[in-house]
């Protein structure tokens, strides 16, 4: 594929500087571009030493130097769409393999693609859809039009996944929640028999478990447009809302909701239970052990107010010298009671 840089700068809606008609074939990293690629530059400062870009994309700071340049406003937009038009992606066509396993009473819409191995049961699988190789499908799942799943996915019995929806390699939808009770003769299990709903324009991270909930008619919910990571755990019955981030590592346990545009760091931990309000912030690693207001930053383990987490940040690493300081006075009170005590014998 070859494009002009005016044909590029459409596309971004950005403002050609220098040449217009500068054609590229490819993106590539500033560092190692060549005098056919076109290159994004994040920063102000100037193309990297050794850039041979045809064509760089700037900031509205940035700088090109002799090179032809698109000036946009958020470079980082411009990249996505410069990678999906220059290198997209390529989906498999349309039909089964030879080796999927297909109930015959599956609905599979038109330009389906089943990958080799793949195994769907009794599932409604709309328009264009791809399912990967090795996946399973389960009874009575839903998927919606433009939904990829990569290879190795399983959707259990039940679930429901809306249009455009990506689940990369090895994802779990609807795996048993962990529900159990102590009982007089060992730990008896909770059966699991509600599902899962991912809504619209979501992405499913490789090797992420999203537990369906435990009641008949009950379901554990990702709305719509929210993004999750690799290696993410949702417990049962959990509520996350629309255009939530949620990073990789991290634990959501069971009946937990995540409010609207949320963002949950890497590795942190929410409590069963608790609400995480729309438009909060979890700081990576941090441990919440009750609700978080609409709109705050928390942070630690236990996690608190970032500031308030700072501060206590700031105490602890003065603790040893503060720790020297208070034996210090006790020895020089210590001495001063034992000189007082002898003046009185």
């Amino acid at each position: 594929m070859w494009l002009t840089i005016g044909d590029i700068a459409d596309s971004i809606a950005g403002t050609v500087e220098g040449a217009d008609e500068t054609v590229v074939t490819a993106l590539s990293d500033p560092s190692t571009a060549g005098p056919g690629d076109i290159a994004v530059l994040f920063g102000d400062g100037p193309p990297p030493d050794g850039c041979a870009a045809g064509v760089l994309v700037v900031g509205p700071q940035g700088q090109a130097g002799a090179t032809p340049c698109i000036r946009v406003e958020n470079p980082r937009l411009a990249l996505a769409t410069l990678l999906t038009r220059l290198h997209p992606e390529q989906a498999p066509p349309p039909g089964a393999h030879e080796t999927a396993v297909i109930d015959p009473a599956a609905r599979l819409g038109p330009g389906v693609s089943v990958g080799p191995r793949a195994v769907v049961g009794r599932a409604d699988i709309g328009d264009g859809a791809v399912i990967g190789a090795g996946c399973f499908i389960g009874e009575g799942v839903r998927i919606g039009a433009g939904t990829r799943l990569f290879p190795g996915v399983t959707v259990l019995a039940g679930c429901v996944i809306g249009a455009r929806v990506r689940v990369h390699p090895g994802a779990v939808i609807g795996a048993d929640g962990f529900g159990y009770e102590a009982g007089p003769t060992g730990i008896v299990k909770i059966p699991q028999v509600g599902n899962v709903v991912i809504e619209d324009d979501v992405e499913i991270g490789a090797l992420t478990a999203i537990d369906r909930a435990t009641l008949p008619g009950a379901s554990t919910i990702v709305g719509r447009g929210s993004k999750i990571d690799n290696l993410v755990q949702i417990g049962h019955n959990c509520k996350i809302g629309c255009h939530v981030f949620i990073c990789g590592l991290a634990g959501i346990a069971g009946s937990a909701q995540i409010g609207d545009g949320a963002i949950i760091g890497g590795h942190a931990g929410i409590k069963d239970h608790s609400t995480i309000g729309p438009g909060a912030r979890i700081g990576g690693q941090a441990g919440t052990y009750g609700d978080v207001p609409a709109g705050a930053d928390y942070a630690g383990l236990p996690a608190r107010p970032v500031r308030q987490h700072l501060r206590v940040e700031a105490s602890l690493n003065r603790l040893p010298e503060l720790l020297k300081r208070v034996s210090a006075l006790e020895r020089a009170l210590g001495a001063q009671d034992g000189e007082a005590a002898a003046e009185d014998g």
